[in-house]
């Protein structure tokens, strides 16, 4: 028995520019420097490859001492990934 060959077609995908409401300032200008502890902090959410799929690093770091203060792993990217370690942060720096 012939099977037919068949393959399947991916969709292109389709760059969107951002909108202007969709962008946010850069308040730090590249300027990564802080004479005090809890002035700046910075974040970043980083996809980890697993078996199944990805995992959601998010990490926020005080770019006085640069180390990180808090972190959390999800296994989807939402504003609750975001929030809880935001909240984790405050609660071990106290921030002024």
């Amino acid at each position: 028995m012939d099977l037919p060959k068949m393959s399947t077609v991916k969709p292109r995908f389709r760059y969107q520019k951002p909108t202007v409401s969709s962008t946010c300032p850069n308040l730090l200008k590249q300027q990564f420097h802080s004479k005090q502890p809890n002035r700046i902090w910075v974040s970043d959410i980083s996809y980890i490859p697993v078996k199944k799929g990805f995992v959601y690093l998010c990490v926020i770091l005080d770019i006085f001492s640069r180390k990180v203060i808090a972190w959390n792993v999800y296994a989807s990217m939402t504003a609750k990934l975001v929030c809880d370690t935001v909240e984790r942060a405050v609660h071990s720096r106290n921030p002024v």
